[in-house]
């Protein structure tokens, strides 16, 4: 897999997961992990982080 290949399936692999924190904040979807609760800033935060990710990563696909 060369460098473009894998830029262009991360962006869009961090773009789905983007996606699915926005509806779960639309949805106001609750998340559990075997007894743990997943509080709703976890996806707030998740949210910026997926979204710069997918950015920076779609950005070095346009250049490479």
């Amino acid at each position: 897999m060369n460098s473009r290949n894998y830029f262009f399936l991360t962006s869009i692999l961090f773009g789905i997961i983007f996606l699915v924190h926005l509806l779960r904040i639309f949805s106001d979807w609750s998340a559990q992990i075997e007894n743990f609760a997943v509080p709703m800033w976890f996806s707030y935060v998740a949210l910026v982080v997926m979204g710069y990710l997918s950015y920076e990563s779609f950005r070095h696909w346009h250049r490479a």
